[in-house]
């Protein structure tokens, strides 16, 4: 079976401090009534592209032994969390426009 590469410990590490670390704008207006919000959290995007590269780069076969059967599987949740901090980022999941 084999133990992870050290790559997933990176992408797991990264993708836990990309939720507390944050570098965000938040701009609100309300016109007439119609209330107007944006959000945009850079340190989840530039994160979270960091993460997503890290997960996809555990599908690529090493040059060097044998690949370990739990790489794809880390791949693909690591590279789905990256997604999550992007999402997060351009304010679709878990931002303060979408309460």
């Amino acid at each position: 079976m084999g133990s992870l590469p050290r790559a997933a410990y990176w992408g797991i590490g990264l993708g836990i401090v990309a939720f507390f670390i944050s570098f965000s704008t938040l701009s609100t207006s309300n016109i007439n009534g119609q209330v107007s919000c944006s959000y945009m959290d850079f340190a989840a995007i530039v994160l979270g592209i960091v993460v997503g590269i890290i997960g996809l780069s555990l599908f690529r076969t090493p040059a060097y032994g044998g690949r370990s059967q739990l790489a794809i599987p880390a791949g693909v949740i690591i590279a789905a969390l990256g997604v999550v901090h992007i999402l997060r980022g351009i304010g679709v999941v878990m931002g303060p426009c979408n309460v």
